[in-house]
């Protein structure tokens, strides 16, 4: 009977969620700085990153080639109706890089807070370019999709 109610409870959780029931929890849009192991020049890790972003289907705002950029992500909103947007600075050295809020729109941002998903972009663009400098071959394969954008992956 235990088994039967916790399956229920799950699911019903499962159910709010996807339809919106659940609100995602509002986080601090405070900086994010990300370390990554590497013996690149700045130039080539910006470069580095540049492209990750790009795997990652950001727009590239501006971008001054060695130590800065602004990105911009954007997506269907949860109720699926209309376009939501997050935007970033992204300023790096030759081992690191930060990631501040800019702007957003339709992202719930309300008193220095966001939805929760400004952490996961930021969290998976970082597990991008990780990845990329510890696979050759991952490495290779983004290279190939940013150059050839209508290769599905």
């Amino acid at each position: 009977m235990q088994a039967k109610l916790l399956k229920l409870i799950v699911t019903l959780l499962a159910v709010a969620s996807l339809t919106g029931c659940l609100s995602q929890k509002l986080v601090p849009t405070t900086p994010e700085t990300m370390v990554i192991s590497t013996a690149d020049s700045q130039e080539n890790f910006h470069q580095m990153l540049v492209l990750a972003a790009k795997y990652r289907k950001y727009e590239i705002l501006s971008d001054n080639g060695s130590t800065k950029m602004t990105i911009k992500y954007s997506r269907l909103a949860s109720k699926g109706t209309e376009m939501s947007s997050i935007t970033y600075d992204v300023v790096n050295s030759k081992d690191s890089y930060t990631m501040s809020y800019v702007d957003s729109e339709n992202f719930e941002y309300k008193d220095g807070k966001i939805n929760g998903k400004y952490a996961w972009y930021i969290n998976n663009l970082y597990g991008v370019l990780k990845k990329m400098y510890e696979d050759p071959e991952y490495l290779a394969r983004v290279k190939i999709i940013v150059a050839h954008p209508n290769i599905h992956h």
